[in-house]
């Protein structure tokens, strides 16, 4: 077993504390502390308000060789709009490599050509952690040759 292992899950456990009372209180604030609740009457999470819509479908993709160039036919066959939220996104990697290689980039601008696309990122941790920063002088460098002094100017809002 790894020696650090036990340090390694208490601080994992200490962040997912902060982060879930942080959520909890800007709920709370918004008059929405009930968001974080399984309804009391044994149904799912998604049930209430609004109730789930018919028409919709979920399928589980979990390996990247099959969800990958699925992503990129998805977003090639995209009829009215496409909607991208994730914690990164990355618009050189490739969806379909091989001989006809495609990035990102190219999928989603191909798809702007016909339809409203709409890419939402993820904007960084909450306090500042591994170096992390939405400071621009700090973004300009590089984090193995900036001081830990130098890359903690992150600002945080509380909302």
């Amino acid at each position: 077993m790894d020696p650090l292992a036990p340090l390694d899950r208490r601080t994992g456990d200490a962040m997912e504390r902060a982060a879930r009372a942080h959520h909890r209180r800007r709920l709370a604030k918004l008059g929405q502390s009930a968001a974080l609740d399984p309804p009391d009457d044994g149904s799912l999470w998604c049930a209430g308000d609004p109730p789930v819509r018919a028409g919709n479908a979920l399928e589980v993709l979990v390996d990247g060789a099959t969800a990958l160039p699925r992503i990129a036919d998805e977003i090639a066959g995209a009829r009215s709009h496409v909607h991208v939220a994730g914690w990164h996104l990355q618009a050189d990697f490739g969806l379909v490599r091989g001989s006809e290689t495609t990035t990102v980039r190219d999928a989603l601008a191909a798809a702007a050509e016909r339809v409203a696309v709409r890419v939402l990122q993820w904007a960084g941790a909450p306090w500042c952690a591994a170096g992390a920063t939405r400071s621009p002088r700090a973004r300009a460098s590089t984090p193995s040759s900036t001081p830990t002094s130098a890359r903690s100017t992150a600002t945080t809002r509380s909302s």
